[in-house]
């Protein structure tokens, strides 16, 4: 008998198993959605020849004038609330002397996206240059340095193990 009885409880264990596992699809697709960052924000699709980023302009209740200036100076400017789908326009706010797009202390803004190559030109060629600078500190070092002991300093490019490594055999 308390065989039976534990039978029967196993059985309604599983259909109240079965019935949450069912109730989870219904909820969860099974179809894996790639993971994102909690923090990263979608952006609406821009107007053609434009780029969209989303720009600091708040830090807790403070305005973070110095960061927000900075980026109007390199050509960034709030998107209008006409300029993006419906979907978004509920997200259109104006705090203090700011309007716009504004989630989470962040403005959605846009500009040219000729300007935005422009400056990514700029940082490339400052790299360049920094690294033929940091090459030619080398090059100079290396020459003042020379030693039968040690040899040239070289700019790796790639790491090569230090000692070969071998395993021994039984």
């Amino acid at each position: 008998m308390a065989a039976t009885n534990r039978s029967k409880m196993q059985a309604a264990a599983k259909t109240k198993k079965s019935a949450t596992q069912k109730s989870k699809v219904a909820v969860h697709p099974d179809k894996l959605q790639p993971w994102v960052r909690g923090s990263a924000l979608d952006t609406p699709a821009p107007k053609d020849g434009f780029v969209h980023r989303w720009i600091r302009f708040m830090v807790g209740n403070e305005m973070d004038a110095t960061n927000f200036s900075r980026k109007r100076r390199e050509g960034w400017v709030p998107v209008e609330k006409d300029s993006v789908p419906e979907e978004w326009q509920m997200m259109h706010q104006t705090t203090g002397r700011i309007t716009g797009i504004i989630v989470e202390g962040l403005i959605l803004c846009e500009r040219p996206a000729s300007v935005s190559k422009r400056r990514r030109d700029a940082m490339n060629e400052e790299t360049r240059r920094r690294t033929e600078a940091s090459d030619h500190d080398l090059e100079s070092v290396n020459k003042s340095n020379r030693s039968p002991a040690f040899g040239d300093i070289e700019k790796a490019t790639r790491s090569t193990p230090a000692r070969e490594v071998t395993i021994q055999s039984d």
